[in-house]
């Protein structure tokens, strides 16, 4: 396999070596020449990334699955030209292939995300920036993987770019005392939807999973954020105050997405937010769905 490295990072592999002919930029080389091409914030493609988030582009359902099983992996990215069928059945095809969509009320089992006025219980179909978050904050089982898929980009290439940041960068940061907070003091997410009903998570912001490891939970905007219900004698309040301002600090790594692109997000290994649309009129659409979670 040819493989670039990526300007100013040696030894970063780059995937596959795209060339002219037939080439969509997925991989940031620098050799299709497309907006952006070369650009490894804006151009998925790599094993890794300066900001320690680990991505993977590519192009059949069967390598996307192998990508998603590789624990080094936290985003894939599948661009689904050129496969069998249409984009919605090829983004429902890989929700099955993935175990299934969760089916969080409020939502349904793939939501549409576009920009919607009226909508204004949602960040997420505002056309302004999107926080730093992970998905499912006030769900009882929150995602282990969700999927993001792009069935008409931003009209502005600049605009809505999703950014990720590491969540294993922050905890390896983060004072003792502090991590801790998270792990023990009890807090609280809630969500009132539009129809005005309650969606409420009570336990940890780093939820103990069966397998040792920890789910990080993480929303702190206007709409939702972590209440303390009791610190268990932690500095609860100082830990969330440290996150937000690591998260505000951190530029992470921003993408363009791309239409016909599919986003495999592993959601207790990066948060994610999104840059300002192009505006009200903006014609982007997202298809997105809740990976079941096996505990």
């Amino acid at each position: 396999m040819t493989t670039a490295t990526s300007p100013g990072v040696p030894g970063q592999t780059a995937g596959p070596a795209a060339t002219k002919a037939g080439c969509s930029g997925c991989g940031g080389c620098g050799r299709c020449g497309g907006p952006g091409c070369g650009d490894r914030r804006r151009r998925p493609g790599g094993a890794s990334t300066p900001a320690g988030v680990n991505i993977r582009t590519t192009r059949t359902l069967l390598t996307t699955l192998e990508a998603v099983k590789d624990k080094q992996v936290d985003v894939t990215v599948f661009d689904t030209h050129g496969g069998a069928g249409t984009f919605r059945e090829q983004f429902e095809s890989l929700v099955k292939e993935l175990g299934g969509a969760q089916d969080p009320h409020a939502f349904g089992t793939i939501r549409e995300i576009k920009v919607d006025p009226k909508a204004i219980k949602s960040i997420a179909m505002a056309a302004g920036p999107h926080p730093d978050h992970t998905d499912g904050t006030f769900d009882a089982s929150s995602p282990s993987h969700f999927l993001l898929g792009v069935q008409t980009p931003d009209t502005d290439p600049n605009s809505g770019r999703t950014v990720l940041k590491s969540v294993r960068h922050l905890l390896s940061k983060i004072p003792t005392a502090y991590g801790e907070a998270l792990k023990r003091a009890e807090i609280r997410y809630a969500r009132t939807d539009e129809d005005g009903r309650v969606d409420t998570y009570d336990g940890h912001i780093l939820e103990p999973l069966p397998s040792g490891e920890f789910a990080f939970r993480w929303r702190h905007d206007d709409q939702v954020r972590p209440e303390v219900v009791y610190d268990a004698g932690y500095p609860i309040v100082e830990a969330i105050e440290w996150v937000r301002g690591y998260l505000r600090e951190t530029s992470g790594v921003r993408l363009t997405l791309l239409q016909g692109q599919i986003l495999v997000i592993k959601n207790f290994r990066v948060t994610h937010g999104r840059d300002p649309l192009s505006g009200l009129d903006s014609p982007r659409l997202l298809l997105r769905a809740w990976i079941k979670r096996e505990d």
